[in-house]
């Protein structure tokens, strides 16, 4: 997304700010690229527009504009409905996305059986993998990177840390107020 500053475009609403401007319009822009990471199109959406409606009218774009015969499509769980799956899939496209662990019954159940660290294949200095499961066509690889991990923990640590200090001022008895 991208945001304006004075008067936007039609296209421009008030949606979702990864900018940190909801007061902001904005866009929403498609990139298409191919596996060099070369951009070979783009497509300009409102700026309302959710992430997940964005998927249906670009792999028709893809298919009709571009004749594009062979796409994986990489995205994160926000634009991984079972629609868009099920669409990805009829187009004979292959695709990677990520799997919301908390919001899932499969996530659910891969979280209860996770291997130790240990079992990870490493691939690189802070990435290691590990294949959990694989239903047919489906399979449901772990990441584990020690960086992000990390940094996990200490955004965790932090928010914890707000939650009790916001107890205990509700704990505290009122301040009194010197008259004058």
């Amino acid at each position: 997304s991208t945001y304006f500053e004075g008067k936007g475009c039609d296209k421009a609403k008030h949606g979702y700010s990864r900018d940190h401007r909801p007061d902001l319009v904005q866009i929403e822009i498609g990139l298409l690229v191919d596996a060099e990471g070369i951009p070979i199109g783009h497509q300009v959406f409102d700026g309302n527009v959710k992430d997940m409606a964005t998927v249906l009218p670009t792999l028709k774009r893809l298919k009709e504009d571009f004749n594009i015969a062979r796409c994986i499509f990489v995205s994160d769980d926000g634009m991984a409905s079972e629609e868009n799956l099920t669409a990805l899939t009829k187009a004979d496209y292959e695709y990677i996305t990520s799997l919301s662990l908390g919001n899932s019954i499969i996530g659910g159940e891969l979280i209860s059986n996770m291997p130790a660290k240990a079992q990870f294949k490493r691939l690189t200095d802070n990435l290691s993998i590990l294949t959990l499961r694989k239903d047919g066509d489906l399979r449901y690889i772990a990441a584990y990177n020690h960086d992000r991990a990390r940094a996990s923990r200490r955004h965790r640590r932090a928010r914890l840390e707000a939650c009790i200090d916001s107890v205990r001022q509700l704990q505290e008895p009122p301040k009194l107020r010197a008259r004058r």
